[in-house]
């Protein structure tokens, strides 16, 4: 049987190969256009897994449901229910033949039947056995079992063989209780043909679910290969690129023409720009793997760090930053939320007003529903059409700023992978951008936060 191993190594190599017949045609990804076209196939890929995810979940409450209801209607039904092997050996048994037996159910499983028939009643006890196998379908038996401590107890057995041949399932009715309730008790036997039924159903959605867990791990370790290459196949050609404009330059030394000069330059910066799509790509694929989820982490902590990471930026804008100093605990991944402020706040103050000095206020707000956490600016705004599009992949709404408009998109896909949800409130350009986010909290203790910082005073 192949590992896990075994079949990323298969798909390297087939990835190696087809990559090798790209370069043969030449149709090898090379500009932005194509890279935000592989960036596309992985989003949609992405999406899919997402979506099988949800069904998967989606099914297994069912399957826990029905499992939960019909496990209780099995153990609390008023009639004894018995699963037999063909030599008679019990596998389940519920609370109601327990009783009747006086005996432990768990003390139950593992022992044959026979034993707690009466002696002079084994070889008709035997012989109906028999024939529930053979004939596929419901036999009878009456007669004597043996409990301890009490007289023998006079029931009424039924049995049907299960489709693959090897068990048979029981319903055993005390016929020593008065006719009226016995008549009570016999009507719930059509629920042994339901059980069989259900327990049918849920081995099938088992095998269904071990089927979708199977192919996702296909599609993960694709997934993973794409990345890589990604990371490996892309960047190679533009290495290439680059040193062939140098040893052209070389080549031409002083005759190199103002054109030719001016030609470079473009190869040089589309090259730049290239590597820096592919960098912010191989980042967004990385935010999706949150590992290290753990209880308490300070989030004010977190966030000063992020300040100290953009002091550099801070400073060039003379930026006021502002933390409030009750932020509470949560439950996450530190590096990730790391990211996740720091994406933040550069987002803040790289589209900041000209006509105002940038100001940054970081802090929470306490609902019924939990801790909300926000960023505020009070830069150039964002029209209320755009408030969705802005987390897209890629998205820019001024193209006059740096960036490659992937870090909005980091953003949104730490928060949803911490179980919270992120969105934007913009009363329209030029008045500003509060990003609004939830986070699971923390366990209930007290936290140390840094005192409110205003940078830049």
């Amino acid at each position: 049987m192949a590992t896990d191993k075994d079949t990323k190594a298969e798909l390297r190599q087939q990835a190696e190969k087809r990559w090798q017949a790209r370069l043969v045609d030449g149709s090898a990804p090379g500009t932005e256009y194509q890279t935000q076209k592989l960036v596309h196939e992985l989003e949609v890929h992405q999406i899919e897994l997402e979506m099988q995810n949800a069904e998967l979940l989606k099914s297994r409450i069912a399957l826990e449901t029905a499992l939960e209801k019909y496990t209780d209607l099995y153990d609390f039904a008023p009639v004894g229910y018995l699963t037999l092997e063909r030599d008679g050996r019990i596998t389940e048994a519920n609370l109601a033949i327990a009783t009747l037996l006086v005996i432990a159910r768990s003390q139950l499983v593992g022992k044959r039947f026979t034993q707690f028939v009466a002696p002079e009643a084994r070889a008709t006890f035997t012989t109906f056995l028999n024939n529930a196998f053979a004939s596929h379908t419901t036999e009878s038996w009456e007669g004597p079992l043996l409990g301890k401590r009490r007289p023998p107890l006079f029931v009424h057995i039924e049995a049907l063989s299960g489709n693959s041949g090897e068990e048979c399932r029981a319903a055993i009715i005390d016929i020593s209780l008065p006719r009226q309730l016995r008549q009570e008790l016999a009507q719930t036997h059509d629920d042994i043909s339901i059980l069989q039924q259900i327990q049918q159903e849920l081995t099938q959605t088992h095998a269904d679910l071990a089927e979708h867990v199977a192919q996702l791990k296909v599609s993960n370790t694709k997934l993973e290969d794409f990345s890589f290459t990604v990371s490996h196949d892309l960047k190679g050609p533009l290495v290439t690129i680059s040193s062939a404009v140098e040893l052209l330059e070389l080549e031409l030394g002083n005759e190199t023409s103002e054109t030719a000069h001016s030609c470079m330059d473009f190869i040089r910066k589309a090259g730049r720009k290239m590597n820096e799509l592919i960098e912010d790509l191989l980042e967004w694929s990385r935010t999706g793997r949150t590992v290290n989820l753990v209880d308490n982490v300070s989030l004010a902590a977190v966030t000063a760090e992020a300040v100290e990471l953009l002091h550099g930026q801070i400073d060039a804008c003379t930026a006021d930053i502002r933390i409030s100093d009750s932020l509470p605990l949560v439950k996450g991944d530190s590096k990730r939320l790391r990211e996740l402020m720091q994406n933040l706040i550069e987002n803040a103050i790289k589209y900041t007003n000209p006509l105002t000095r940038p100001l940054v206020e970081i802090g929470e707000e306490n609902s019924s529903n939990g801790w909300t956490f926000y960023v505020r600016d009070n830069g150039i705004g964002i029209p209320a059409a755009h408030h969705e599009k802005v987390f897209g992949l890629f998205e820019r709404l001024h193209t006059d700023r740096e960036g490659s408009g992937i870090g909005l998109a980091i953003v949104r896909r730490i928060v949803e992978e911490h179980g919270g949800r992120v969105w934007v409130e913009s009363a329209g350009e030029g008045h500003g951008s509060t990003f609004f986010f939830t986070l699971p909290t923390g366990s209930p203790c007290s936290s140390t936060s840094p005192e409110v910082r205003e940078s830049h005073e």
